[in-house]
């Protein structure tokens, strides 16, 4: 008989975070528009143990965001709309369980569903093989299976700006040494959340590096008709498939399989 699993919701796997209480970056803020605050856990069992978690609230909205996979902001939740994914992968999954370098170069799909994941510093994309079959560069890099350093939260009271600060190093001897920054930037009352990220190239000679925001929204936000509001000051298609669809670019069909 054909058994169907059902993913465990939000909730339920947030049943499965220890909270601590006295962490430095517990703290909450009043201010004369409303009450700020966060709150800093870790799972306990399964794929995700270990894996902790910072939670933010805006009152308007709840961010969770997951310092163990790169700072990778989980899911948002505003006016109790999800804007998130529902991914064949029940994680959030510790980077211990996902095998980046893979040989066959795929090995990041078994750790991935968030909202948004960075990709990078040293490539990004599909995976890449040498001459001889061996692997190069695993897909989308390994900065999103790389856990944040020097946690911290700063507040400004004047803005009501809060900043969840994440230090990550991605390096291998002789080859990469990059260091990046990661801000994730807040405002009592308002359900924005934006990015500020700054990427250093600690090595003695120059290199380059490669950063993509992979970000993905399911229902209800995504759906036929949907439209794409961005302002961008160039779009170029990536292949001829996109080329023939350029004159539609931000405007989404119904589900496909």
């Amino acid at each position: 008989m054909a058994k169907t699993r059902i993913a465990r919701s939000l909730d339920e796997k947030l049943q499965s975070v220890a909270w601590y209480e006295k962490s430095p970056l517990a703290v909450s803020f009043e201010t004369p528009r409303g009450l700020i605050q966060t709150e800093h856990g870790r799972f306990v069992g399964g794929r995700a143990d270990g894996i902790e978690i910072v939670r933010i609230r805006t009152g308007a909205a709840t961010v969770h965001v997951l310092p163990t996979r790169g700072m990778a902001i989980w899911n948002i939740q505003s006016d109790s709309v999800r804007f998130g994914w529902d991914s064949p992968v029940d994680g959030p999954v510790h980077p211990a369980f996902v095998p980046v370098h893979d040989p066959g170069g795929l090995g990041w799909l078994e750790g991935f569903d968030e909202l948004l994941v960075r990709c990078g510093l040293e490539s990004n994309g599909a995976p890449e093989h040498d001459g001889a079959g061996i692997l190069t560069y695993p897909l989308h890099g390994r900065i999103g299976n790389l856990p944040a350093d020097g946690l911290q939260v700063e507040f400004d009271e004047t803005s009501g700006r809060l900043e969840l600060i994440g230090d990550f190093r991605e390096s291998r001897l002789f080859f990469s040494n990059f260091r990046l920054r990661s801000r994730v930037r807040v405002h009592v009352g308002s359900p924005a959340v934006e990015i500020l990220d700054d990427v250093t190239n600690d090595r003695s000679t120059p290199a380059t590096m490669q950063l993509l925001y992979h970000i993905n929204v399911g229902v209800p936000v995504l759906g036929e008709g949907s439209k794409l509001v961005l302002q961008v000051e160039e779009i170029a298609p990536k292949d001829s498939l996109s080329a023939s669809e350029m004159d539609n670019w931000n405007e989404y069909d119904q589900p496909e399989s």
